[in-house]
């Protein structure tokens, strides 16, 4: 069971700088993420994560392809 607590502000939200270049990219732009020897099976999954994360600017697609994933902008 969780407590409810009221008056609580909001915390600042922790930003930092993304290894992945989601704010240059425009519509129909994509970027190569290599899968490489050792990387973990959870990578498409931090690559949606990530994508997901910046919805509120823009679509975005991951998906697998020879050698790794790449991330198309959508929308």
């Amino acid at each position: 069971m969780f407590k409810i607590e009221k008056g609580i502000p909001v915390a600042q939200r922790i930003t930092g700088k993304s290894k992945y270049p989601f704010a240059e990219m425009n519509i129909g732009d994509s970027f190569f993420v290599p899968c490489e020897e050792g990387m973990s099976k959870g990578t498409r999954s931090r690559l949606s994560i990530a994508a997901a994360k910046n919805k509120h600017i823009m679509l975005c697609t991951v998906r697998k392809v020879a050698g790794g994933f790449r991330v198309w902008r959508i929308a």
